[in-house]
This record gives C-alpha cells, structure tokens and sequence, in this order.
C-alpha cells in the first residue's frame, strides 16, 4: 500500500513538472 501510494505522488509530481515545463516553453516561443 505505501509504495503505491508513494508511486503515485511521485507520478502525479512529475506530470506536473512535466506540464509547467511544456507551459514555459510555449511561452518562450510565442513570447520570441
């Protein structure tokens, strides 16, 4: 139970991470 309660954060911490890479680099090409 707790590794796949530890997966899963990690998992949805990474997605996160993930998208607010995606989000700067869409602002850096249309900003430039």
């Amino acid at each position: 139970m707790v590794t796949v309660r530890m997966c899963s954060v990690v998992v949805l911490v990474t997605a996160r991470i993930t998208v607010l890479i995606v989000l700067a680099m869409i602002t850096q090409t249309v900003t430039s």
